[in-house]
């Protein structure tokens, strides 16, 4: 059952910070948390605090997996919150399925089928491209693969129309002719015809019929007075697709060869096989295969979604299908209308690095006003530069970290991150006593002292926080806050862990 606003006080105490007036709000976690902690340093283990809250609390939600054990976790996590009732298991050994295509063709925010997956499949692709080439960041290699995925599904929708499938996709992408010398001829035989060529012929056909069709209901003496140039603007602007399709066909028959064939092989590539991924069992049958018995919309009725796909195991279908999921899920959320439907959702991302990408600042931007928790766990910002295309995605990274209100810093001797947490927690006014001793005609000592702005936590500071284990179990970190003042004056405080909390 659908909850309402009214049953969530937002402002809330949700997570204690060691104080009994300091504190995580519901409210709060809506402006995102960021987590850095080197391997061992206790950051998930420590955060299943905040987890268990969440879930206490009613949250809806969607985990994605890298390591094969985050699943039986999150099991953990919700029967002792009492909501095992509530978890969906997206895997090859639950019978939840969900259809990519039934979904984007039943959205009702008022954009077309096709540009539903037009922009799905864009972000994905970008997302995927970033760490795997050195073109990221380049304006006319983004451009590129957002026109190169447009005019596949765009020509394949004008063919197939709802009848599209994932299959039909990767088939008319991959038999798209690649050099000039493999411009299309007639076909005679039709088992000799590709995907492809059968997708220009049939919008080709029904671009001719409806020329035809509204060519006999127009005035002739008044087109035979057009030139050739009018008449052709005219059919364009009169009959619906008809520029679309001769766009699509100068794309694929001209414009195409026009790229670099190594840009182009690369786009190419990218996209075909980022579907073809999707195509792979299990991943087939749970996304693409079955009529949809889940949608991202049952977080808002408090069902948590597992993608019980690792990375560790599944690699890149894994990869792909999370990262298609979880876009469209982003997108579901922030659609919904809070005043009929207030419950808190997260989306809870370890070893983010994995899944993160140019939409994660975009949709951070926005998330607080839909009431989404977004919690990202990686080791350092390293990661983070590599996953979002090297070192010129360093604004890329800078953006998404800085749409993350709250930032934890378990132990680490990284010294790009542990610089990045010594600077965001900033300078304070110190003493610098000194002593100075003079000898002449006799002895003298004079005492003095200066004051100077430096670091209020170092480097080393960092490097020293508790990981946990026996016999405490207990671990620490430096929380940074936007928009708090802590007991001790600052924006910061360092904070400890139980790791063994239970509810």
């Amino acid at each position: 059952m659908i909850m309402n606003n009214e049953l969530y006080d937002v402002e809330a105490p949700l997570l204690s910070l060691g104080d009994a007036s300091e504190y995580i709000t519901i409210k709060q976690t809506f402006n995102g948390l960021i987590s850095f902690g080197a391997i061992g340093s206790g950051k998930s283990s420590s955060l299943k605090t905040l987890a268990l809250k969440m879930l206490s609390q009613g949250y809806g939600g969607l985990v994605l997996t890298v390591k094969p054990d985050e699943c039986a976790t999150w099991i953990t996590y919700a029967e002792e919150a009492n909501r095992a009732h509530d978890v969906i298991i997206v895997s090859p050994h639950h019978r939840n399925y969900f259809n990519v295509m039934q979904y984007l063709s039943n959205d009702n925010s008022g954009l077309t089928y096709v540009d539903n997956i037009i922009y799905t499949l864009k972000k994905v692709v970008r997302a995927i491209s970033e760490s795997d080439t050195g073109l990221s960041n380049d304006p006319f290699w983004q451009s590129s693969t957002d026109r190169h995925v447009g005019c596949c599904v765009g020509l394949a929708y004008m063919a197939f129309g709802d009848k599209l499938t994932m299959a039909m996709l990767c088939e008319l992408a991959q038999s798209a002719p690649r050099r000039v010398e493999e411009y299309p001829k007639a076909i005679v035989d039709d088992d000799e015809e590709t995907t492809f060529m059968r997708a220009m012929n049939i919008a080709k056909e029904k671009m001719r019929k409806a020329a035809a069709d509204w060519q006999a209901a127009q005035d002739n003496e008044r087109l035979e007075q057009l030139s050739q140039v009018e008449f052709e603007e005219l059919i364009n602007e009169e009959i619906p697709g008809m520029r679309l399709y001769k766009m699509y066909k100068d794309y694929f028959f001209s414009g195409l060869f026009n790229i670099s064939s190594k840009t182009r092989g690369i786009i190419e590539l990218t996209f075909s096989n980022f579907i073809q991924e999707l195509l792979t069992e299990p991943i087939y049958t749970l996304f693409n295969r079955y009529p949809a018995n889940f949608t991202p919309e049952d977080c808002l009725d408090g069902k948590i979604i597992i993608i019980d796909l690792p990375t560790k195991i599944y690699e890149k279908a894994g990869h792909a299908c999370q990262l298609l999921f979880k876009t469209i899920w982003m997108k579901s959320m922030e659609k919904r209308n809070i005043r009929e439907n207030g419950r808190p959702v997260f989306l809870w991302v370890d070893e983010c690095q994995t899944f993160v990408g140019e939409i994660e600042a975009e949709f951070q931007a926005t998330a607080r006003s839909s009431r989404i928790a977004t919690v990202y766990l990686t080791q350092n910002l390293p990661n983070l530069y590599a996953a979002m295309g090297g070192e010129r995605s360093v604004y890329k990274v800078k953006s998404f970290c800085g749409n993350m209100g709250t930032k934890l810093f378990f132990a680490n001797t990284c010294p790009d991150t542990n610089d990045f947490a010594v600077k965001l927690i900033g300078e304070g006014l110190f003493e610098n006593p000194s002593e100075n001793f003079s000898y002449g005609g006799g002895a003298s000592i004079s005492v003095g002292k200066t004051w100077s702005y430096q670091p209020i936590v170092r480097p080393e500071d960092i490097v020293r926080l508790k990981m946990g284990g026996p016999p405490e179990f207990r671990t620490q970190a430096y929380i940074v806050m936007q928009g708090t003042r802590f007991a001790n004056g600052y924006h910061f405080k360092k904070v400890s862990f139980n790791q063994l909390f239970t509810l």
